[in-house]
């Protein structure tokens, strides 16, 4: 079956125009004069003469329009090179001198910051400071990237570190050179800390944790120590069950110059597994609480998935795992994942049938379901795995222009008599295939109606599918937002052929 003038696409494509800048009342007195003196101040520009000439759409002797001068602001603006655009005009002799007043932008030249004992190292400084070569300049990103540098020496034990600013404006190319001198001070060592927060273990266990005192005494403070020691208290409450466990470093306490600890245990929480045996490292490696070290239904829902998964895979194709969690009084949260596995079985047969435009190796690739193997010893199977192989076949067909394909199952227990045998009958029924005739282009200039076809999916002859025209229209829209039409849109209908 074909289809006619399937894909018609209308693209709304809006006129581009900048109001931004200033235009005097005395350029609109004098519309239609001739244009005498074409000027710019001041005469040192960002960009070259010639350059200018190309953007400024109006030349000496040509009537002054002030469509034209509001189109030269806008193009001198695109250029990303002008903070402020004032057009001024004046008659002279019965002629017009326009008059562009410009203010250039600034942008960020070669940044300079002088080294201190590492850490923290140069690079970890430069990306403190946030200040790219070619971004627009302010006094602003000067003040932000002081802050950031500050916090990062702060991290690494530099309390009293001095930064000062030397910035230098070089006008001929618009950019400003930044240098910091940095006077790191003496790196502070940690002492025994401030812990505040329901820690439910003695301090001086959390301090031996850290690891932050040695043979010789408090060791130097450095954000990698620091971070290192908070993930060390995490590691001891995990492996005696306070997954929800909370530590975090603040640095130095205003109040005593010590470092600042905030550390809550949590509920100390146990899972265990019932009807099958799991081990805990096996319940470890599947319930993502352990990873996540938080608790909630989700992840407790998602670590139901997981199990069931795990016994289908071991040929529990029936397997189904719910679980209760409650808390006892004295705050202990309990989870018990109860697993009923079922009979275990194989899957010795998978049978496709009804396809004669795609072969079966095409189909069976595509499929998670797998009958058993050397590698696989009783197969893959489950009901979800066959319920996503057959949306994935029909979106196959559909993609290639099969728009009515029916793809059904059909499960077989006892296969041939031998018990726990099974097999999956999947039955194809692909109907007419659709391919496209015409395809028309509506709201789209001369000048890129070729570009547009030569990326067409939805060409005449090819098939049919909604899949096509979702990437044409992807293609087509970053074809237009790339050339400046942010607001483009797309949209698309067809008719069956006669």
């Amino acid at each position: 079956m074909r289809l006619s003038g399937v894909t018609i696409w209308k693209f709304m494509i809006p006129l581009l125009w900048v109001s931004t800048g200033a235009v005097s009342a005395a350029v609109a007195d004098f519309e239609g004069k001739p244009i005498g003196v074409v000027a710019f101040e001041p005469k040192q520009q960002p960009l070259g003469a010639e350059e200018l000439a190309g953007l400024v759409p109006f030349k000496k002797n040509d009537p002054l329009r002030l469509a034209d001068i509001r189109e030269a602001i806008g193009r001198l603006y695109a250029t990303g090179r002008y903070a402020d655009i004032v057009v001024d005009a004046g008659l002279q002799d019965g002629r017009v001198s326009v008059r562009f007043v410009t203010k250039g932008n600034w942008f960020v030249g070669n940044v300079a910051i002088n080294s201190v004992p590492a850490p923290p190292t140069g690079g970890q400084l430069e990306n403190a400071a946030g200040l790219v070569l070619g971004t627009p300049f302010s006094p602003e990103a000067v003040a932000r990237a002081t802050e950031g540098i500050q916090a990062v020496l702060r991290a690494n034990g530099y309390f009293n570190a001095v930064i000062r600013e030397h910035v230098a404006y070089q006008a001929r190319t618009q950019q400003v050179d930044v240098r910091f001198e940095i006077d790191p001070g003496r790196r502070a060592r940690f002492s025994e800390p401030v812990i505040t927060g329901e820690t439910k273990r003695p301090a001086r266990q959390l301090v031996r944790e850290t690891k932050w005192k040695g043979w010789f005494g408090w060791r130097p403070i450095t954000e990698s120590r620091a971070q290192g020691g908070v993930e060390r208290i995490l590691e001891s409450y995990r492996r005696d069950g306070f997954l929800m466990a909370r530590a975090s470093w603040n640095g130095i306490d205003p109040a005593t110059g010590r470092p600042a600890l905030e550390v809550n245990a949590g509920p100390e929480v146990r899972i265990e597994a019932t009807g099958a045996k799991v081990s805990q490292g096996r319940l470890r490696r599947l319930i993502p609480v352990f990873e996540e070290q938080t608790v909630d239904r989700d992840l407790l829902v998602e670590g139901a998935a997981d199990l069931t998964e795990y016994f289908q895979g071991r040929g529990y194709f029936d397997a189904k795992v719910d679980f209760t969690s409650e808390t006892a009084g004295d705050g202990r949260l309990k989870i018990v994942y109860a697993v009923d596995r079922g009979e275990r079985q194989k899957l010795v047969a998978l049978l496709l049938g009804g396809n004669r435009y795609f072969d079966l190796a095409t189909l069976r690739e595509r499929m998670l379901v797998t009958p058993a193997s050397f590698q696989v010893r009783r197969g893959r199977f489950s009901p979800g795995l066959l319920a996503r192989d057959l949306e994935t076949i029909a979106d196959l067909y559909r993609s290639n222009g099969f728009r009515d394909v029916k793809v059904t199952s059909r499960v077989e227990r006892d296969y041939r008599g031998r018990r726990g045998d099974i097999a999956v009958h999947v039955q194809i029924e692909e109907g007419p295939q659709w391919f496209v005739t015409t395809t028309a282009l509506e709201g789209v200039s001369l000048e890129h109606v070729e570009a547009l076809r030569s990326m067409l999916q939805s060409g005449p002859g090819q098939p049919f599918s909604e899949a096509n025209v979702a990437a044409d229209r992807d293609n087509i829209l970053a074809y237009y937002f790339n050339r400046g039409y942010p607001d483009a849109s797309f949209e698309w209908g067809y008719r069956a052929a006669a």
